[in-house]
């Protein structure tokens, strides 16, 4: 591997750095930094290396690992000793072509694993412009997501959570990894919400028929996952809510949702606006904001 690696200056400002243990943010900066890594962010690693290289013993590496995976950063599959970092893609755009051709010989190199299809959504979900950047990837990692190159609409997001267990546990255990303390929210409630009328846009019909699909809410976790700033978190919340409404929707519909980020994690909301989106609703954000300040009422019961 080259004799550097790409850190981006801003996980400083990342809030679920800051609140990782120094352990945890060293070992981190050791698999994004490790001779044993590479630039799409998914390489086979042993713990004895971690062990001899950061001079921590298995045990305390045990629950290192578990902080960097329930934050969101990495990852893993055990068995196979692979490792996937959730945002490499995001700093190691391949340059060129020939990078891309490098990286499917490195690739086809590795263990068989579930990860492969998480690095294959993060691959559509940060790699856009040109076509050959996909290049890198066979014909069978879209097959098996079901993904259609004609829309890369579809590709923009991951997965929900970061667990070693399989997809099926790691999406039980992520209502309570997510789950965070509710602030007062300063509106009144409203309680019942009158229901869409038949004649709802087809963009909110379309977002109905999405509901069902659970890639599809890891998708718009991923995007919030990824944004960079917290105008980028309001903008991609905003364009999920806006799109549940009749029409082009409320004029302060941004507003309403940074209003809501004041009381809940990004996250969070999104997980409510989701669930909400279940059903038509008139006034979408004011139904969403109801029941945030129904769960604060029910937690303080």
């Amino acid at each position: 591997m080259p004799g550097y690696a790409k850190v981006a200056r801003d996980l400083w400002d990342d809030k679920r750095f800051r609140a990782l243990a120094m352990d945890s943010q060293l070992l981190l900066f050791y698999l994004l930094t490790t001779r044993h890594s590479n630039s799409f962010g998914y390489y086979v690693i042993d713990d004895a290396y971690i062990c001899a290289d950061m001079q921590v013993k298995p045990a305390r590496l045990v629950a290192l690992w578990r902080e960097l995976i329930e934050s969101g950063f990495v990852r893993r599959d055990p068995e196979a000793r692979l490792v996937l970092i959730v945002n490499a893609l995001l700093e190691n755009r391949p340059e060129n072509p020939n990078v891309t051709k490098k990286w499917r010989t490195m690739l086809d190199a590795l263990p068989d694993s579930h990860l492969r299809r998480e690095l294959v959504r993060l691959a559509h979900a940060y790699l856009r412009g040109s076509s050959w950047v996909l290049d890198w990837l066979g014909p069978s990692d879209t097959l098996q997501l079901g993904l259609l190159e004609e829309s890369p609409e579809g590709f923009r997001k991951g997965s929900e959570r970061v667990t070693e267990e399989s997809p099926e546990e790691s999406s039980k255990e992520s209502e309570e990894v997510f789950r965070n303390p509710l602030t007062p929210i300063p509106y009144p409630v409203t309680q019942n919400p009158e229901p869409l009328s038949p004649s709802a846009s087809s963009l909110r019909s379309e977002a109905a028929d999405a509901q069902g699909n659970e890639g599809q809410l890891e998708s718009w976790i991923l995007r919030v996952r990824s944004a960079k700033n917290g105008k980028d978190t309001v903008a991609i919340l905003g364009e999920f809510a806006l799109g549940q409404y009749e029409g082009p929707g409320p004029e302060n519909g941004l507003t309403d949702v940074e209003q809501l980020l004041k009381a809940v994690a990004p996250e969070h909301l999104l997980k409510t606006m989701w669930q909400a989106a279940e059903e038509p609703r008139e006034d979408f954000l004011v139904y969403v904001r109801d029941v945030l300040r129904q769960e604060e009422l029910d937690a303080g019961t």
